[in-house]
């Protein structure tokens, strides 16, 4: 936490967690979201207008510090959802 103020650790049923400070949201999935935005910083205040500016530099500060650790929870999670829109039940929805 000291290398990346604003980063906090959360503890889940999927194990420890890299947290924005103060928000829930994981920092795996700001840099999701940075990437569906075309790594446009502009565009990802747009998206998550919930967080502050300081906040999404921590997450991507975070992300440059342990891309390894951040892309491999970005791998799981898109192996989870491939294997969920596999089920009959399941659709994917565009928002």
């Amino acid at each position: 936490m000291r290398r990346c103020p604003g980063i906090i650790f959360t503890d889940g049923p999927s194990g420890r967690r890299a947290t924005v400070a103060g928000t829930g949201i994981d920092v795996w999935e700001v840099v999701r979201c940075f990437r569906a935005c075309g790594n446009d910083p502009r565009a990802l205040e747009r998206a998550l207008p919930q967080l502050s500016r300081p906040q999404i530099q921590a997450a991507l500060y975070y992300h440059r510090l342990y891309s390894d650790e951040i892309d491999e929870r970005l791998r799981i999670e898109d192996q989870l959802a491939a294997e969920l829109e596999s089920l009959p039940f399941v659709r994917r929805v565009k928002v």
